[in-house]
């Protein structure tokens, strides 16, 4: 009787224990939980974890999301890194597809606002929330929504063999209780045969188990959410209690599968050896499977609510690590889209605010575009460049920017496309202002030979500018922006390939912002495009760069001073800089002897 007491006053005493060291993490984790916000996230996301992340995009993909052209070009990977500050694994998910999804619904994205701000000034409330949606969980080796649409392709099973293991073993421990020693050799070869079997039997759906304690968990945090005293998001609370309704029958017996809680504890370290021993987790996922089977669509929705919740506040958090942001002013398509493709415009008044100085070139006076579409952007800046100098912009019509190598002209464009794509998708612009219609989004940039398929660059690149062209425009505009169009061929056929080819992108309802070295462009399409361009200082022995958007087109031509500044041997700087005069001169390229 002595060692009873003794072996109950053990377990009592690891229970109080257990609890204290819980409520001790709890404490720490709500701790790290609040010196984390506002902070952008270093973690390295590799390019497997990627692949299982982007699993509910590619499922759920639209006519209008954002390809995997632009999202490469534009570094999204790295910009999702560091927005991610979600505090589940279906918060992962569902922020990837936020970022590749453009909302063209206005009022959808002023709702979605409203719950971001509810998470920048209710710190109560987004503690509790953040709480709820970290017991689910914010690591996996599966995808969650993967296993949700391939559930139907496990079969249910009645678990027999295992009922049967579990019953001899009973009868090995009541044969040991009344010191029957067979019960002992039986007791033995039971916990091995049971042991054995359940690796073999969980190494098939460890998967699905963990997917089932992921659907568990996030059953289990409506009840947190949906207590809250928050008109925000109140819609999804809603929803949230129609669904806990529907699957009411997930919750019984639920802790078979799902630990009581994501760090752990003793009670959770007692119930991994009765579930090597006794299979009730297994047995206890195949009386579930049919009801996870048979609510799909119900747990669908709960991970697209929680995800998306847990999305806004990890933008909400990312909007306290940027120096400023604006709410995009998006504006009717029709009142800027002219049906005239040949409207005449003043240039100094419809291509203002950019940084101009006094002794700055002017462009042509009077510029013809195509059809006219509105933009506007203030002091729009690079979120991952450190000190990064801000530019303005608005324009009526497409863009060619022109300017020596490293002067901004790729940063500057891909920068925009970046604060459009922001503003389409998390209702956030990375400048003081952004007036714009909803536009389709397209880029072509960052472009790479494709060794495995056997094309060239330019094969690569030309395929790349026919989906901009092959765009469907009828509903809504493109934004398109191009660095250095058709680079992989000669000079003249790329001026002329590239003449009409940003030439009919210009005439299809779209505007385009392209980065090129040709000058001659400029001119060519200056009934089509407007001219802005970077500029440099060569100095003696340096170069410097303001990073500055100037009017007009760029008049220098500081390539070939450039091989002095890093140390070329002066004959070749001034051979090149008398060959390029004497071509200027004469239209002749001289023969080197």
């Amino acid at each position: 009787m002595e060692y009873i007491l003794f072996f109950v006053a053990i377990i009592i005493g690891l229970i109080l224990l257990d609890k204290l060291i819980n409520r001790n993490a709890k404490k720490e984790f709500e701790e790290e939980l609040k010196a984390n916000w506002g902070k952008r996230n270093d973690e390295m996301i590799s390019d497997e974890e990627f692949n299982r992340i982007r699993f509910y995009f590619d499922k759920t993909k639209g006519e209008y999301d954002i390809d995997d052209i632009t999202w490469n070009d534009l570094d999204m990977n790295t910009i999702y890194s560091k927005i991610n500050r979600t505090n589940s694994y279906i918060g992962r998910e569902f922020l990837y597809a936020m970022l590749r999804r453009q909302d063209f619904n206005k009022e959808h994205l002023i709702k979605k606002n409203s719950v971001i701000d509810m998470f920048s000034k209710k710190e109560n409330i987004r503690r509790k929330i953040q709480v709820a949606l970290c017991n689910i969980g914010n690591k996996s080796d599966i995808s969650v929504y993967e296993y949700l649409t391939r559930i139907n392709d496990e079969e249910s099973r009645t678990c027999l063999t295992s009922k049967v293991q579990d019953l001899l073993l009973l009868i090995a421990i009541i044969l040991i209780v009344i010191n029957n020693k067979f019960g002992l050799v039986l007791g033995l070869v039971m916990i091995a045969v049971n042991v054995a079997t359940y690796y073999s039997h969980k190494a098939r759906i460890a998967p699905y188990l963990s997917f089932f304690s992921y659907v568990i968990r996030m059953n289990r945090s409506l009840d947190d959410i949906c207590t809250l005293d928050c008109e925000e998001i109140k819609d999804y609370q809603d929803r949230l209690e129609i669904i806990k309704k529907k699957l009411y029958k997930l919750r019984k017996r639920s802790f078979l599968l799902a630990n009581s809680s994501i760090s752990g504890g003793f009670f959770d370290m007692v119930m991994d050896y009765v579930k090597m021993l006794c299979h009730v987790d297994i047995m206890k996922f195949y009386s579930m499977l049919n009801v996870i089977k048979d609510n799909k669509e119900y747990i669908k929705e709960m991970y697209e609510i929680l995800g998306e919740i847990d999305s806004l506040s990890a933008v909400a958090s990312f909007r306290e690590t940027l120096p400023y942001y604006c709410i995009p002013d998006f504006i009717d398509t029709k009142k800027y889209i002219s049906d005239d493709s040949n409207l005449l415009v003043n240039s100094n008044e419809n291509s203002g605010k950019q940084h101009t100085p006094e002794d700055s070139e002017k462009g042509d006076e009077n510029v013809l575009v195509g059809n006219i579409t509105k933009y506007i952007c203030e002091e729009v800046y690079h979120p991952l460049i450190e000190n990064a100098v801000s530019n303005s912009i608005e324009t009526e019509g497409s863009v060619l920017l022109t300017g020596s190598n490293a002067s901004g002209k790729s940063t500057f464009i891909r920068t925009l496309a970046l604060n459009a794509l922001l503003s389409q998708t998390i209702f956030t612009g990375i400048s003081k202002s952004y007036v714009a219609p909803f536009y389709q989004i397209y880029s072509s940039m960052a472009l790479r030979d494709n060794l495995l398929g056997g094309e060239s660059y330019y094969m690569v690149e030309i395929k790349s500018l026919k989906r901009v062209l092959n765009t469907d425009t009828s509903k809504y505009p493109v934004l398109c922006f191009i660095d250095e169009v058709l680079r992989g061929t000669n000079t003249l056929e790329r001026i002329a390939a590239s003449a009409h080819i940003l030439g009919s992108i210009a005439k299809n309802n779209a505007l385009c912002f392209a980065a090129t070295h040709d000058i001659e462009l400029t001119k060519i399409l200056k009934h089509y495009y407007n001219s802005y361009h970077f500029r440099e200082e060569v100095l003696e022995n340096d170069i410097k760069f303001d990073y500055k958007l100037y009017k007009g087109s760029a008049k220098s031509r500081n390539a070939i001073k450039l091989l002095s500044v890093i140390g070329y041997d002066k004959s070749i700087v001034n051979n090149a800089t008398n060959m390029a005069g004497d071509f200027l001169e004469n239209g002749v390229w001289e023969v080197i002897d």
